[in-house]
């Protein structure tokens, strides 16, 4: 016997629950496990819940957002993954453990749905499924096409789809579609794909790109189309965001992490008006302001798993925050659905430049932070930084580096929506000249590389300290050197990008740029 049940504000448990700018507005518990959730809304002004449940799809009415009724359930094979998408008034849901596509007719709502199957083309299986704005359905990880995408047009006949092409490059966990150009979550290559699909029989790859953790799990694109938003689905890896405006010069631009070292895992993020929402299984949902998507600020979140932070793959599996009232239906694999209220706020923004005194030498791998919030920042590659709060006020910022005097500056004023510039000049204890005794030897080459690049030097008074960052400011790499002359090879276990190699010693500072390829 199945059980459902509503839980009512009034009769929720008393815990204390994390959460900001975002709140309750109904629970609803299975007694399976949940997966994906998706919306849907009637000509008649009903709003709909689809949730993925072990063993079915569940139909929910959130009309009343404090008193959801569950108006129909299809039941079908077990499966822990269920994943749903709309078109017009049909729901289309695959599984990974068979039957093909079910296809549930939405029309006659809140009454008994017709529904049928799609298993043209051998079909059993699939991870995940997306609808373009054409009618055009992407069957992602299926068993057929190695796991690519399966596309099937659903205008002529939306319980009878016809295929009309497929992708077969690589497997695919997700993807997104706008126009002709179909964006790849390709998860056991560690990358996404742009591809031409303008032609459905003849798709072309036109880029790819590797994503932070290597395992891409998911992606959004932005409004204008000139930002894509990916999770890697990795403990410890960030929401990325990369500038996609040239498909040529792909460019990784901010990286954002929830509970930042507890390896909480992201799952599946989505764009809508400007902001980030994300299913972060521990952690919940989150809501990330990415109108500035180089700077992106957590404004929002609900906490929807008894959990606590860390690696594991429990709590909040899915979101769906594209209802016309702004409520966000979120699935919890053990909790059920969640009814939310965001309140949308814009974040506060921090930025500016750390270089040293005396000499303006940029100082990547700075730790910026704005005291009495969990917000910090590491400058970049350039020194510089970029941050900011969920909330406006008047606070104390604190730029720290080893081998510098800390800063503090008080009562920096942050505004809503508007961003603060503000810069440091450290006062640091090592030379940092960048010109060194022509007998001091310091080279680096090749400064563009595959396998390896050579540091050498001779002549050094004191131990040698190198540093390795990223573009991003992160240190990726980090020794020290007690001879006075010696070599060694560095990068090896470099992924490919730009890194910044900073040596110091007593006698010197340089800074190098080189290339992995």
């Amino acid at each position: 016997m199945r059980l459902r049940q509503l839980l009512l504000l009034s009769c929720l448990p008393l815990v204390s629950v994390a959460q900001e700018n975002m709140t309750l507005q109904s629970w609803y518990s299975y007694d399976e496990r949940a997966a994906d959730v998706w919306g849907w809304e009637s000509e008649d002004g009903h709003f709909y819940a689809i949730i993925g449940i072990f063993d079915g799809t569940s139909i929910v009415d959130i009309t009343d957002p404090s008193s959801p009724i569950e108006v129909a359930f299809v039941g079908g094979p077990e499966s822990i993954w269920r994943d749903i998408k709309t078109w017009n008034d049909h729901a289309y849901v695959v599984n990974e453990t068979g039957g093909g596509m079910l296809i549930i007719d939405l029309s006659d709502l809140p009454g008994v749905p017709d529904t049928t199957s799609y298993t043209g083309d051998s079909l059993a299986t699939a991870h995940n499924i997306f609808i373009d704005e054409h009618g055009i359905a992407y069957v992602i990880g299926s068993n057929r096409h190695n796991g690519g995408a399966l596309f099937l047009d659903l205008n002529s006949d939306p319980m009878a789809p016809e295929q009309i092409g497929y992708y077969d490059v690589n497997y695919c966990h997700d993807l997104y579609v706008r126009g002709d150009t179909m964006w790849t979550a390709e998860l056991y290559v560690g990358q996404f794909g742009v591809v031409d699909v303008s032609d459905k029989a003849s798709p072309v790859v036109l880029a790819t790109q590797t994503t932070p953790a290597f395992f891409t799990h998911n992606l959004w694109l932005s409004d204008d189309g000139d930002y894509l938003f990916t999770t890697d689905e990795v403990s410890g890896a960030p929401v990325a965001a990369y500038d996609v405006s040239d498909l040529s010069d792909i460019r990784l631009i901010d990286t954002w992490e929830s509970s930042p070292g507890a390896g909480v895992i992201p799952h599946n993020t989505f764009y809508h008006d400007g902001y980030l929402v994300t299913s972060y299984y521990r952690d919940g949902v989150t809501i990330v302001d990415a109108h500035r998507p180089d700077n992106l600020i957590e404004t929002g979140y609900y906490d929807t798993s008894p959990f606590p932070s860390g690696n594991g793959y429990n709590g909040c599996w899915g979101v769906y925050p594209y209802f016309s009232n702004d409520l966000i239906a979120a699935s919890d694999i053990e909790e059920g659905l969640f009814i939310l209220q965001p309140d949308y706020q814009r974040a506060s923004y921090l930025e500016g430049v750390v270089s040293e005194e005396g000499t303006g030498m940029l100082l990547p791998g700075s730790l910026v932070e704005i005291l009495g919030t969990e917000q910090t920042s590491v400058t970049d590659f350039l020194g510089g930084y970029k941050t900011g709060t969920s909330a406006p006020g008047l606070y104390d910022v604190r730029v720290s580096k080893s081998g510098c005097l800390t800063e503090i500056a008080s009562g920096v004023e942050l505004l809503q929506a508007e961003v603060t510039s503000l810069s440091f000049n450290l006062t640091c204890t090592a030379s940092v000249a960048i010109e060194h005794p022509e007998d001091i030897i310091l080279e680096v080459n090749p400064s563009v590389f595959q396998d390896h690049c050579t540091l050498t030097w001779n002549e050094i008074s004191e131990a040698l300290e190198i540093q390795i960052f990223d573009l991003c400011g992160r240190l990726v790499e980090s020794m020290s050197m007690d001879t006075r002359n010696g070599r060694i090879d560095l990068g090896a276990d470099l992924h490919p990008g730009i890194y910044l190699i900073d040596l110091q010693s007593d006698d010197l500072r340089q800074q190098v740029r080189v290339i992995r390829l």
